[in-house]
């Protein structure tokens, strides 16, 4: 799966429940997967296109979810 499709389709599923989620008195969002593979983000390949790995992908998505998850709390 490419990293931009593993990444966008939660950051859109996340997105479509904003609404319900601001009505909510307790909102949260859990994504399990790939929890626990976050890692550092290379800021000089942030596409991961230098050694691309489908692991290295995936801790990518599964970092880029984490900030993105977190940041929406600011909403």
């Amino acid at each position: 799966m490419p990293l931009a499709l593993s990444y966008f389709t939660r950051l859109r599923f996340i997105h479509e429940l904003l609404p319900a989620l601001n009505k909510s008195s307790n909102p949260r969002v859990v994504s399990i997967l790939g929890a626990g593979m976050e890692k550092e983000i290379d800021i000089n390949d942030i596409e991961v296109k230098r050694d691309f790995t489908a692991m290295k992908a995936a801790q990518i998505a599964s970092t880029r979810t984490y900030l993105f998850k977190t940041s929406i709390h600011s909403f």
